[in-house]
């Protein structure tokens, strides 16, 4: 969740193709470099190829050959995270940080791109249900899309993933401290969370 503008009847295709380009250029510095390319597959719905440059966001249909990034997520689990962003709210902050830096932010991007892993993120408690999705960075991002087998697995609760991004909980004492718990190699999780480091919002 990111404090940007979703309207009502926003489609997971209007998400991709509309909402968040525009919330790239308005997050992102006119100043900002780098070209990053992801990969976005909504299984059963659709895959989109996110190219940045700087502060500029390009989204098209279909999948880029050997990615920076790729990201994969079943559409009933997208669509899960859509509508309580359109509604109940229950995955939303109460409040934001003063600076809140996109993901998609080519400082962050160049720092992730750096760990080359196959990571599964999930939430442990998200309406009854765990809720996944596989990512993977740098040099495992060139294979092709595959969720499993992941080379870390790191789930939360949904309490916890609000405290992560309203500033409250720095990934790395998250790890630390078992609030997120770490199956695999914990020393990808951890340069993960370090990645992140530098641009976390200070509180």
């Amino acid at each position: 969740m990111l404090p940007i503008d979703v309207p009502p009847g926003t489609t997971l295709e209007s998400l991709f193709l509309d909402v968040l380009p525009k919330a790239h250029a308005q997050m992102v510095p006119k100043d900002a470099t780098g070209r990053f390319v992801a990969v976005q597959e909504v299984t059963g719905f659709a895959t989109y190829t996110l190219e940045i440059r700087g502060n500029d966001l390009k989204v098209t249909e279909g999948a880029a050959d050997k990615p920076d990034f790729w990201v994969t997520v079943a559409e009933a689990h997208a669509q899960m995270f859509l509508d309580d962003w359109m509604g109940p709210r229950k995955l939303a902050p109460k409040s934001f940080p003063k600076e809140v830096i996109a993901i998609s932010d080519p400082r962050i991007l160049k720092r992730l791109a750096m760990v080359s892993a196959k990571a599964e993120l999930a939430l442990v408690d998200l309406d009854g249900e765990r809720v996944r999705l596989v990512a993977a960075s740098g040099a495992a991002a060139k294979k092709p899309i595959d969720p499993d087998d992941p080379d870390v697995v790191l789930e939360a609760t949904a309490d916890t993933f609000v405290r992560l991004v309203e500033g409250t909980l720095p990934p790395e004492d998250a790890i630390a401290d078992g609030k997120v718990t770490v199956r695999g190699k914990k020393l990808l999780a951890m340069q993960y969370a370090l990645a992140f480091a530098p641009f976390y919002p200070k509180r």
